[in-house]
């Protein structure tokens, strides 16, 4: 069915009243499902939507995360519902939701896996932050600007594709017009991606939807626990050693072969 003037649905660019009420294409390729609940949560909260229906999308956010590596569900694009409910916010309330998302993917990393997946950092880059630039009330959305730095920061520093990379270097180079409100705030996000963290850059994720082992070698257990025996001191990790060799005894006493390897 053709879509009525001024539809907030319908995929093509739309004038912005300045006060958050009108819904910028972020994306072309919306699914049919997503418009239709996206429609349903506008009626409900009567085109302005309340925290309480963030709140489902983070729940949403969640579930779906738990399933992504399940190749039979139809995963919902939790992105377009979310920018487009964002859109027809304030940018105070832009804000504040952005940073609440920014605290939620940062605790979760099952969630930072899904988003990485979906390729949320070129989609922001390519699709959100552009359209923001375009508006009339733009000098409004530099602090929203800021928090989906953030947010490319966060992602980023989990795991990052050089498209998406390109996207970034893209972004730069197609708003050197509006350089002042967006290279601060990813050239320091880039730089905060090339810092070493304190976890791990590299890690086995096993998502239990089937049998999952990693084999290692005995001696290797054992090479690791004397060279941390060697060259830390401190009592917490004494006690960690003792744990290991202790584990190492029971695990040995299980095993009435001579096989060198074991499925842990």
């Amino acid at each position: 069915a053709e879509m009525d003037e001024g539809n907030p649905f319908e995929h093509h660019q739309t004038s912005d009243a300045g006060d958050g009420s009108s819904a910028p294409p972020l994306d072309d390729q919306a699914l049919t499902a997503e418009d239709q609940i996206l429609k349903v949560l506008l009626t409900i909260e009567e085109d302005h939507p309340s925290t309480h229906v963030f709140a489902l999308l983070y729940e949403w956010l969640i579930a779906w995360s738990n399933h992504a590596n399940d190749k039979q569900t139809s995963h919902m694009d939790i992105f377009h519902l979310y920018f487009q409910l964002l859109s027809r916010c304030t940018s105070v309330e832009q804000v504040e939701e952005l940073k609440k998302l920014n605290k939620f993917v940062s605790s979760w990393s099952i969630i930072k896996m899904y988003c990485c997946n979906h390729q949320w950092i070129k989609r922001i880059c390519q699709e959100v932050i552009p359209n923001y630039l375009r508006r009339e009330n733009k000098y409004e959305m530099d602090s929203v600007i800021v928090e989906l730095a953030v947010l490319v920061e966060v992602l980023g520093s989990f795991s990052i594709h050089a498209s998406e990379l390109k996207s970034i270097i893209r972004l730069l180079h197609d708003s050197r017009e509006e350089k002042l409100r967006t290279w601060p705030v990813f050239l320091d996000a880039l730089r905060k991606m090339a810092l070493v963290g304190e976890q791990p850059n590299v890690y086995f994720n096993f998502p239990g939807i089937s049998d999952c082992g990693l084999i290692l070698p005995l001696h290797a257990l054992e090479d690791l626990s004397r060279s941390n025996d060697s060259s830390n001191d401190d009592r917490e990790t004494r006690c960690q050693q003792n744990n290991v060799r202790s584990g190492l005894s029971s695990f040995r006493s299980t095993i009435h072969s001579n096989s060198d390897i074991s499925l842990l």
